[in-house]
């Protein structure tokens, strides 16, 4: 399976699994580097932005499918009417996106025209499959038929001849039994096979949220603080206890003196230039527990409003896992889109887009 996203002639490409052009839009991940080249699926954020021309859209809810919107295309006509978005499919970010990946290059998608013909001639293999089941079930009963006239006729010409005429009768028999078995068999592997695709996709997917809450787990008590002027301190242990320093000063401006630092790690190579311009590494400090971290994210934007002490350069996240920047970079661009569009007031609060002073959603 390879996953695309329709555009607009002329719209910004980007390559798909094989190589394809036909791709556009704004999928972060870099599974949308791997696929089949048997279908087409789309890589998008999700339904906003304007309508492109030319775009085909969902054969369902009509919307138009751009390089904002997740969508699968069917595998067997490859029609640009046979589009229908993610929402209609009915799947989820994660095992869309999984799609997407090497684990589920094999699985194909069909819209509803195709899935009858496919169907349909699934259908006549059974109906061939009863029929070569009757026909045998006619030779069997000619045999015994065959056998009765022997039992009551000596002519060794006749008996002679119609000897023939069973041999080449069980000759036809077998070749009909393997013809059904080589069937039997080849539709039956091909259930498994799609079964065994299905559990490794549910099993990658399994061992990748595991790993994430691992990561997560690990985080949980750990800040990132970017704009803290660097040591030029030869030694590493005079830079850290220079760190050390000034997060105590920036803590206690902050009024969290009562937090416990535990690390302090300088992300990244250091740079022995000592050009003015070149920004400090960002700062990676561990405190105590993740009760310190919270309160320490909730002062934070105290920094911004301090004139004295080089304070209003320093700014502080959580630290967040690779999974959890691309889906806050998503985030972040589609709300710019719909600043872009005129919305107004809208706020980023946890991983939701929300207009400042909405009431909570439940």
């Amino acid at each position: 399976m390879r996953g695309q996203t329709p555009v607009a002639k002329n719209s910004p490409a980007v390559k798909s699994k094989k190589g394809s052009s036909k791709t556009s839009g704004a999928s972060n991940n870099s599974n949308s580097s791997n696929s089949n080249s048997n279908s087409q699926k789309s890589v998008g954020n999700g339904k906003s932005g304007p309508a492109a021309l030319n775009c085909p859209t969902c054969v369902d809810c009509g919307v138009n499918i751009d390089e904002s919107i997740r969508a699968l295309q069917c595998d067997r006509c490859c029609d640009d009417s046979s589009w229908k978005c993610n929402e209609c499919l009915g799947l989820s970010v994660d095992v869309y996106e999984i799609l997407l990946s090497n684990a589920g290059r094999e699985l194909k998608w069909f819209c509803t025209p195709c899935s009858k013909q496919v169907t349909s001639q699934r259908d006549s293999v059974s109906e061939k499959l009863d029929d070569i089941s009757r026909k045998l079930e006619n030779l069997v009963d000619r045999l015994h038929s065959i056998e009765v006239r022997l039992d009551s006729k000596a002519d060794l010409h006749v008996v002679s001849k119609l000897e023939v005429q069973v041999d080449s009768i069980e000759k036809r028999m077998t070749s009909i039994e393997a013809s059904v078995q080589s069937a039997t068999a080849s539709k039956k592997a091909d259930e498994d096979q799609v079964k065994d695709y299905v559990e490794k996709v549910l099993e990658s997917k399994h061992s990748y949220d595991e790993e994430e809450k691992a990561e997560r787990e690990r985080r949980k008590t750990s800040v990132i603080i970017h704009g803290v002027q660097e040591s030029t301190c030869d030694e590493p242990r005079d830079r850290e206890d220079e760190d050390l320093g000034v997060l105590a000063a920036m803590l206690h401006e902050l009024e969290c003196d009562e937090v416990k630092v535990t690390k302090v790690i300088r992300l990244g190579k250091r740079m022995t230039d000592t050009n003015s311009e070149v920004k400090p590494r960002p700062i990676k400090m561990v405190v105590e527990s993740e009760e310190q971290k919270v309160k320490i994210l909730r002062s934070a934007k105290n920094l911004r409003l301090l004139q004295e002490g080089g304070w209003k350069d320093v700014f502080i996240h959580q630290d967040l896992t690779l999974r959890e920047r691309a889906e806050r970079k998503k985030l972040l661009s589609e709300m710019k889109t719909r600043r872009d569009n005129g919305e107004t007031g809208l706020i980023l609060v946890g991983n939701r887009i929300v207009k400042r002073g909405a009431p909570p959603q439940q």
